[in-house]
C-alpha cells in the first residue's frame, strides 16, 4: 500500500511539474475513458468537430483536479480523475457548444401578434421555430417531466452511465431489482410520452 501511495504521489507531482513522462503515463491511464466519455456526451450527436477542444479542456482539467485529490490507491486515483472527466465533459457540452437551434421571428415573419391562435388555424409551431432539436433534449424537455423523483433519478443514472446499477443501488440505498424495476418504468412512460406526443415521427427519434 504504502509503495502505491507513493506512486501515485509520485506520479501526481510530476505531473503538475509537467514532467513528459509522467504526462505521457497520465494520458494512458486516461484517454479511453475521456474518448469513451466524448463518444457518449458529445461525439453521437456532433461527431468529431468538438474533441480536439475537449481534449485539450481534459488535460487541463485534469492537470489541475489531480492537485486536490487525497487518496492512497491507484483505484481510488482513477475513479476521481474519471469523475472529473465526465463533469468536464457535461462543463463542455454545456459552455462551448452552440446547440442546434434556430430561432425565427414569428411575428415578423408572418405578421401576427397572437401566434398560438395562428398557428392552431395554420399548422404546427414547431415547424417553423425548432430548426433541430438533438435527442435528450428532447428527452429532458418533454419525457423527464412525467416521471415520478425515483424513476427520473434511476434513468438519470442510466443515460449518464457513469455508476454501475451496483453502485448506485448502494448509494441510494435500494435493491438493485428496485433500481432496475424503476428504470423499466421509467422508459414505459417516456415511451408512451413520446407516441402521445408524436416526437418519434417529429423528431425521428
Amino acid at each position: 500500500m504504502n509503495c502505491e501511495k507513493n506512486g501515485i504521489k509520485a506520479l501526481i507531482e510530476k505531473a503538475i511539474r509537467m514532467e513528459i513522462q509522467a504526462l505521457k503515463e497520465l494520458n494512458n491511464m486516461f484517454y479511453d475513458y475521456a474518448l469513451g466519455t466524448y463518444r457518449i456526451t458529445i461525439g453521437n450527436t456532433y461527431g468529431n468537430q468538438y474533441f480536439d477542444d475537449y481534449i485539450g479542456k481534459v488535460t487541463d482539467g485534469v492537470l489541475k483536479s489531480i492537485k486536490n485529490f487525497r487518496g492512497s490507491s491507484r483505484e481510488a486515483f482513477c475513479v476521481y480523475v474519471n469523475k472529473c472527466i465526465t463533469n468536464i465533459a457535461k462543463k463542455f457540452r454545456r459552455d462551448h457548444i452552440n446547440h442546434r437551434y434556430k430561432f425565427i421571428s414569428l411575428n415578423h415573419t408572418f405578421g401576427v401578434v397572437n401566434v398560438s391562435t395562428h398557428f392552431l388555424r395554420n399548422g404546427n409551431a414547431e415547424d417553423f421555430v425548432v430548426y433541430k432539436m438533438i435527442k435528450n433534449e428532447i428527452i429532458f424537455e418533454h419525457m423527464l417531466p412525467a416521471l415520478s423523483a425515483a424513476e427520473k433519478d434511476a434513468i438519470l443514472r442510466k443515460m449518464d452511465d457513469v455508476e454501475t446499477v451496483q453502485e448506485y443501488a448502494k448509494r441510494v440505498a435500494c435493491s438493485e431489482n428496485t433500481i432496475r424495476a424503476r428504470e423499466s418504468k421509467a422508459m414505459k412512460k417516456m415511451k408512451e410520452k413520446a407516441v402521445a406526443k408524436g416526437l418519434k415521427d417529429l423528431y425521428h427519434l
